[in-house]
């Protein structure tokens, strides 16, 4: 009987570990992803001011 408590306490542990992880991994995501959008307006902001110089130099 202790044996199946201990199983059962051990499954919820697990889950919650795999909750935690996956929150995680999406917090990671999302900052990723906003980083890599950020990286392409900043690309495009200078390929813009580029643009401009060219035309004026």
């Amino acid at each position: 009987m202790s044996n199946d408590s201990q199983n059962k306490e051990g499954q919820l542990i697990k889950e919650e570990q795999q909750k935690k992880r996956s929150r995680l991994s999406y917090a990671v995501r999302r900052r990723l992803r906003k980083g890599i959008i950020g990286i392409l307006l900043l690309d495009k902001f200078i390929r813009v001011i580029q643009f401009i110089l060219d035309y004026l130099g």
